[in-house]
């Protein structure tokens, strides 16, 4: 017992009589400015659909991502993706059904059931009919067969507001799947009991980040249409027929296009400002008399988030 207590004596005593230990914090070093690592925040993937064919609207194909050249703002982006692989579609089908349509209206629906027969199960559809006003006949839906149903209840009736069912389509397709948007537009290209003005609607497209097509019935209208700016801005395309006996080809050939586009990807050298950034596509091809002359159609450009 004495030793027990003698043992716990001495223990008791060498803890009071240690020193107090006290760290002192390592002074910081500065790291001079030029040799501060570059973080880069809000990097963004910008992607850039294109549609190339010849004169005749004919798809031209083989293209490799060297044969384009591709800018951002006037300054040269490296493409960093690039596939044209067929991806599902999310598409939404914007029909005329105005006055101006009766006596077309039946080949009309004939052609536009043409982009069910060449689809994938994982493509997705809508239906937007305008008159004196536009009305989403269908939501998206993977029932091709359900929107040809609803496409053959059309009549032919009143006003043509062209840019509302445009307008209305866009909107819709906040509910869609498929990385892969478009919209796809006939009508005689006549608009005259819209709500919504071009602005609006072009505005709207922009940001929409959809590429619209269309196809024109009637060469009577001038250059410049509603139709032809929505192409031109969203990178898309218009083809104009002179009367309905073209239409089912000129569908067949927009089907085509919208399911083999050039996809190229790059990440943005601008800073994310909330503005809208503008992009130009080139191609870059040897001459050859086997290369016939090309047009490419593109996107336009984005709006950047806020910073």
């Amino acid at each position: 017992m004495y030793r027990f207590l003698q043992a716990f004596f001495l223990f008791s005593v060498a803890a009071v009589a240690q020193p107090e230990v006290s760290i002192t914090p390592r002074q910081r070093q500065s790291i001079p400015e030029q040799d501060k690592p570059i973080m880069r925040i809000n990097v963004r993937q910008v992607m850039v659909p294109a549609v190339v064919t010849d004169a005749n609207n004919r798809l031209f194909r083989g293209l490799k991502a060297e044969n384009f050249r591709l800018l951002e703002d006037g300054v040269e982006q490296k493409i960093n993706s690039f596939s044209v692989e067929e991806v599902p579609l999310s598409m939404g089908i914007v029909f005329d059904a105005s006055s101006s349509m009766k006596g077309k209206l039946e080949v009309s629906v004939a052609a536009a059931k043409q982009v069910f027969l060449n689809g994938s199960p994982a493509d997705e559809f809508s239906l937007v009919q305008f008159g004196d006003g536009a009305e989403l006949a269908s939501g998206f839906t993977n029932h091709g067969e359900a929107i040809q149903a609803r496409l053959a209840q059309i009549r032919a009736n009143g006003w043509t507001a062209l840019i509302d069912g445009a307008y209305l389509a866009l909107n819709e397709m906040r509910h869609s799947h498929n990385p892969r948007k478009v919209l796809l537009i006939l009508s005689d290209g006549e608009n005259n009991n819209s709500r919504y003005g071009e602005n609006e609607l072009l505005s709207f497209a922009k940001e929409a980040e959809v590429s619209i097509y269309s196809v024109r019935i009637g060469r009577t209208l001038a250059r410049g249409t509603i139709l032809e700016k929505l192409a031109a801005e969203t990178g898309g395309r218009q083809i104009v027929v002179d009367n309905a006996t073209g239409l089912a080809e000129a569908v067949r050939k927009m089907d085509e296009m919208m399911r083999h586009q050039y996809m190229l990807g790059y990440v943005s050298s601008a800073p994310n400002d909330g503005k809208r950034h503008n992009i130009k596509l080139e191609l870059i091809l040897s001459p050859s008399p086997s290369i016939p002359k090309l047009r490419i159609t593109w996107r336009r450009g984005y709006m950047s988030l806020e910073p």
